[in-house]
């Protein structure tokens, strides 16, 4: 068996790690949101300034049987390294992982890194399945602390009409000072900086930041590539924007009513994102990030805006019947939100971290 590192300049190359990437990955997940090979080559090829990267693979004759990718943070004084390796089930128990790992393990100590982060990801979400589950005990047998965990959520399509009917009443009496505003594509040129501002404080807020593996690099520049790329590849962007509006004061006796506002003037508060794939048979929905000012809190906009974008879909392409999603399990508000609105948990990814220690000096040295 040979180890190698692969180019991802090279399409084909990119293409068979992707096989394996998504082959390994789809194992025992019926709900698991595969990536299209387009969307991928893609991906792969946009340039990031805060990690180098690295993709090996793993040989038996001319046959790719597994591959792994390290990302390093560039960031000075960083003692990181994430790592995934992948091993279709067929190739499994005969070496490959070992091999992956000894690698992953050989460049960090050459890199000066002392902590290698992963994450585990399988089906289902009782914390008993987990410390069962195969990849656990690979992980734990290796050396890695199980760390935290994030939820996948599924919620079928058209919303429940109790659903709707519960949140309705609420929603006209606490959010009446509000309106929800739902847009395809980029977000209005006159909203974009305050958009951008808003995604700045969920990123910082965000409870399951520590599974991201560069959340930095996830700036106003680098959103506006990635959402570009998608359009570009036929993907749908869909924005829910939550407005709101200073109650103006009702006229005195006998002066005539006040000018209605500008809309214009009501100030951006809140947002929830989807992307649809092109492919409805292949792909689901997938829910970004919801978010609502701190300020804003507490007067329903959370569950307007996830239901604005959900009625915004069974109106707009009724053959998309589910939204996938995911939380840190630490998120309980987002979770207990998750739940009223009729998603269900579907999937656990478990986020995992090793010591690495610098390697031993060969003996006579």
């Amino acid at each position: 068996m040979l180890l190698t590192e692969l180019d991802m300049n090279d399409p084909v190359l990119v293409e068979h790690y992707w096989r394996v990437r998504e082959t390994a990955l789809t194992a025992g997940r019926p709900r698991y949101q595969a990536s299209q090979i387009e969307d991928f080559v893609e991906i792969m090829a946009l340039h990031d300034d805060h990690f180098d990267r690295t993709v090996y693979g793993a040989y038996d004759g001319s046959l790719l049987v597994g591959a792994a990718m390290t990302l390093k943070p560039t960031a000075e004084g960083c003692t990181d390294i994430w790592a995934w390796p992948y091993v279709p089930p067929v190739y499994r128990r005969d070496g490959v992982g070992s091999m992956l790992f000894e690698a992953i393990i050989e460049e960090a100590q050459k890199a000066g890194r002392t902590r290698l982060m992963s994450t585990i990801e399988f089906a289902g979400d009782s914390l008993s399945d987990a410390a069962r589950h195969p990849y656990v005990a690979f992980a734990r047998h290796n050396g890695f602390t199980i760390g935290r965990r994030m939820i996948r959520w599924e919620l079928r399509l058209p919303v429940e009409a109790s659903v709707r009917e519960s949140f309705g009443a609420v929603i006209a009496a606490r959010a009446k000072d509000y309106r929800v505003e739902v847009v395809e594509g980029m977000v209005p040129p006159a909203r974009t900086d305050a958009f951008q501002r808003l995604r700045a404080a969920a990123l910082d807020n965000a409870p399951g930041q520590e599974m991201c593996v560069s959340p930095e690099s996830i700036d106003a520049a680098a959103y506006q590539a990635t959402t570009q790329m998608w359009l570009g590849q036929g993907h749908r962007i869909v924005i829910a924007l939550a407005y709101y509006r200073e109650p103006q004061p009702e006229p005195a006796e006998g002066e005539p009513p006040l000018p209605p506002a500008d809309p214009a003037a009501d100030e951006l508060v809140g947002f929830s994102t989807v992307r649809i794939p092109p492919k409805p048979e292949l792909a689901v929905t997938v829910q970004g990030d919801t978010w609502v000012d701190e300020a804003h809190r507490r007067r329903r906009v959370g569950p307007a805006l996830k239901l604005a974008v959900a009625d915004w879909l069974t109106s707009h392409v009724p053959e998309r019947t589910r939204i996938q999603t995911q939380t840190a399990e630490i998120n309980r508000r987002m979770a207990s939100l998750n739940r009223a609105v009729g998603y269900a948990p579907i999937e656990t990814m478990l986020k995992i971290t090793l010591r690495v220690d610098p390697p031993k000096p060969e003996e006579g040295a």
